[in-house]
């Protein structure tokens, strides 16, 4: 599916669940970018967003090792994130949405 999309690094419904934010921030702005800018902008995000270069580093934005190596780290920074994580399965619990009475449950009783 990524592969028919022609924006893909630029389209929520084909990126990682980890990575929407990013690509929801840009997508906010992405309405006001031409064609080349469109085509510049998802280059960048597949780079510093998903850390995804080509084998030709000539056809890549970010050229340096220090460039790559930022955007290796980040995206293993994000996939390590114990909120992204919890975040990507649903299990994201907010304080709000609890009650009383979930607080004071053990953890071995279980619902039916």
């Amino acid at each position: 599916m990524r592969s028919r999309v022609k924006y893909p690094a630029l389209n929520p419904k084909v990126n990682l669940r980890s990575r929407i934010d990013d690509v929801l921030d840009v997508l906010s702005y992405a309405s006001q970018l031409n064609g080349d800018e469109l085509e510049w902008m998802n280059k960048f995000m597949e780079e510093y967003n998903n850390a995804s270069f080509d084998e030709n580093n000539k056809k890549n934005i970010m050229k340096s090792k220090q460039e790559k190596r930022n955007s290796y780290n980040r995206n293993n920074a994000r996939n390590r994130d114990i909120y992204n994580r919890l975040k990507m399965n649903n299990d994201l619990v907010f304080i709000e949405d609890l009650n009383n009475k979930d607080l004071n449950k053990p953890d071995d009783e279980s619902e039916d």
